[in-house]
């Protein structure tokens, strides 16, 4: 769901807004950053600006990054530590513009660029600069988590109002529930993850959050990213333990109980029961999806179709088969693999393999070298503002860590069922996990140098 802000009200309501944001960043430039990441709904909010169609997120991260670049802030950037993350990072720009340029619609492809690609590289570049220490990396999470909150609490809020789709699922004010499973599921696991990390008195604040995001998630029917969700904090279960082989058990049993419990909850729900018996269930329709999606595919093998182009190409391919589409509705090819090599051309596909293979190897050894002091992450080490410079540091970093990781699975595992990338707000998050990835590299060997 998109609101236009076409009235002479809401147009000053927003130069307002923005013109506040601008002196906040003004006195203290982090702190833009956080409220980024806690404003990232506002992508839904659109306006045109000389007939180019924007949203308000655009806008303030667009006015952010001139500040940034009038205050010679890019001096900041540790260009050394971004440079195994910048070339695979280039070939998805560069696979997004070459497929942009062929596309048959530029100006929907361009504005697709613009908002899932340039912006948030944008943003992770920024992030990269001012996010420094420990402590700001906890605060990203805060904020993440605090956003998620407040979306599930206006979820809730849809609920009770009555407000379900037909087929009695929450969606709240996005397009779809699978959308608001997706919005949510971040914000739900750094609550989580903040419940271990934060100081006693800060712990009901993320429990109440956490909760609300928990029923808001469950009521949004969204098996993919319940099952997502669990493996995630299944890994991250399982760093935080000292005992690896014992824990391995525990949270091998943990997952399978949990997804017991949750499709026992199901059990004579009609969406379940559809989606293991029904010729028609959302599981066949994705089948029939990525069918089409790889047809189209081979036929376009190595620059893609263009952003924002799926839609269009999977009804021209109906024709191709013999039975009808299930869903004719279908912006995107629900997987996320799929989605870059249709989207970018095989050039953004290598490019986005390759980013992904590099973050892991990044992670590891940043894990190897924190385990290589004798400091592995200790279960509930406070990283309050005023945490140590040694081995609880240490621990703090190995924490962030594995929930930067953990992240990265989920929305990994998620995409092979829906794109946990082509959003606004997802696209930031995606980059945003990558840069704060840099950040904790950068601190290490600050701290360590």
């Amino acid at each position: 769901m998109s609101i236009w802000l076409d009235s002479i009200y809401e147009i000053a309501g927003l130069v307002i807004f923005l013109a506040g944001f601008l002196w906040l960043a003004q006195k203290k430039f982090e702190n833009r950053i956080y409220l980024t990441v806690f404003l990232l709904p506002l992508y839904l909010f659109k306006i045109k600006i000389f007939f180019i169609p924007m949203n308000v997120l655009e806008i303030m991260i667009g006015l952010l990054f001139l500040l940034w670049l009038a205050n010679k802030r890019y001096r900041a950037v540790e260009f050394f530590e971004i440079r195994k993350f910048s070339l695979p990072a280039l070939l998805i720009l560069n696979g997004a513009i070459l497929s942009t340029l062929l596309s048959q619609n530029l100006e929907v492809s361009a504005g697709i660029l613009k908002s899932w690609f340039v912006v948030p590289l944008i943003f992770a570049l920024m992030v990269v600069a001012e996010i420094k220490n420990e402590a700001q990396i906890k605060k990203i999470f805060c904020w993440l988590a605090i956003s998620g909150g407040l979306i599930g609490v206006v979820g809730l809020i849809y609920f009770l109002s009555g407000e379900i789709t037909f087929d009695r699922r929450l969606a709240a004010f996005f397009l779809s529930p699978n959308h608001l499973a997706m919005a949510l599921a971040p914000g739900f696991f750094t609550a989580l993850a903040m419940i271990g990390l934060a100081e006693k008195k800060e712990k009901p604040l993320w429990l109440a959050a956490l909760a609300v995001d928990a029923a808001a998630l469950f009521l949004t029917f969204s098996y993919a990213a319940w099952i997502a969700l669990l493996a995630a904090i299944v890994f991250w279960l399982f760093g935080r333990a000292k005992n690896k082989k014992r824990m391995l058990a525990v949270c091998g049993l943990l997952f399978l109980l949990l997804v017991g419990i949750l499709f026992v909850s199901q059990s004579k729900s009609e969406k379940l029961d559809n989606f293991l018996h029904s010729p028609r269930s959302s599981w066949q329709s994705r089948l029939m999806i990525w069918r089409a999606a790889w047809a189209i595919g081979k036929d376009h093998f190595v620059f893609g179709i263009g952003p924002g182009m799926f839609q269009e190409y999977y009804l021209k391919y109906q024709s191709r088969f013999s039975v009808p589409y299930l869903e004719w509705s279908s912006p995107q090819p629900h997987n996320l693999f799929l989605a870059f090599w249709l989207q970018t051309g095989l050039i953004g596909l290598i490019g986005f393999l390759w980013l992904i293979i590099v973050f892991f190897i990044y992670i590891t050894r940043a894990w190897t070298a924190f385990s290589c002091c004798g400091t592995r992450p200790a279960l509930g080490e406070g990283l309050g503002s005023n945490s140590p410079r040694g081995e609880n540091a240490i621990h703090a970093r190995g924490q962030l860590l594995l929930i930067l990781a953990a992240l990265m699975i989920y929305i990994l595992l998620h995409g092979l069922i829906d794109t946990t990338y082509f959003k606004n707000d997802l696209a930031v998050v995606f980059w945003l996990v990558l840069a704060l990835a840099v950040s904790l590299g950068a601190v290490k060997k600050m701290q360590t140098g």
